[in-house]
């Protein structure tokens, strides 16, 4: 499902997505293969992302030389977003350089990314849990994520087919967190494939 979802989507940030789904799903070395792809891309943006994405599932297998390298490279690079950041911070702390992955992890967040439920279950993050800075790091974003959650609609499902395969049209403004999306041309709405659980 994963790269039919890729096929009809085409553009080449949507693969860091596909290799982060792959890695979570326990397929590491597919995601690493699929990003090494996109670090040979034209898009600024895909290969800032898949860099960083790289180094720190490259930093969790300890491969630290490769991760720093690649760090070194996306720091120095011209494009970095809130996505980048966080892959900034998520190598960061897993080269156990806990200063450098919060510096990264709160830039992430001020800049677009503050989503709590993601920073809470991402395994990536696990050498910061008992990090008194990055609890109350973490308590901020859960603070500012229930407030966000209290104060807009509830999420909204319905299931759909694109071209045979059902996916979930999911409404959510700044609340919930998406890894998978595309858009429905159909109907003009955008769907999201979940796949780390509960929003």
């Amino acid at each position: 499902m994963l790269e039919e979802a890729q096929r009809l989507n085409g553009k080449p940030l949507f693969d860091v997505y596909l290799a982060q789904a792959h890695y979570y799903q326990g397929a590491p070395a597919h995601a690493e293969e699929l990003l090494g792809e996109l670090r040979r891309s034209s898009s600024a943006s895909a290969v800032a992302r898949a860099q960083a994405t790289l180094a720190s599932f490259l930093a969790a297998r300890g491969s630290r030389t490769q991760a720093e390298e690649l760090l070194r490279a996306v720091i120095a690079g011209s494009y970095m977003d809130h996505h980048t950041a966080y892959s900034v911070g998520a190598a960061y702390a897993q080269l156990g350089q806990r200063q450098e992955a919060l510096l990264w992890l709160r830039k992430a967040a001020d800049t677009g990314f503050p989503c709590y439920s993601w920073y809470a279950r991402d395994p990536l993050l696990q050498p910061l849990g008992g990090d008194p800075e990055f609890q109350r790091f973490m308590a901020v974003l859960q603070k500012s994520w229930e407030s966000a959650k209290a104060r807009y609609t509830p999420i909204t499902h319905s299931t759909r087919r694109l071209d045979g395969i059902p996916f979930i049209v999911v409404f959510r403004v700044q609340v919930g967190c998406f890894i998978l999306g595309a858009v429905d041309s159909s109907v003009g709405q955008c769907s999201i494939v979940n796949l780390r659980g509960d929003l």
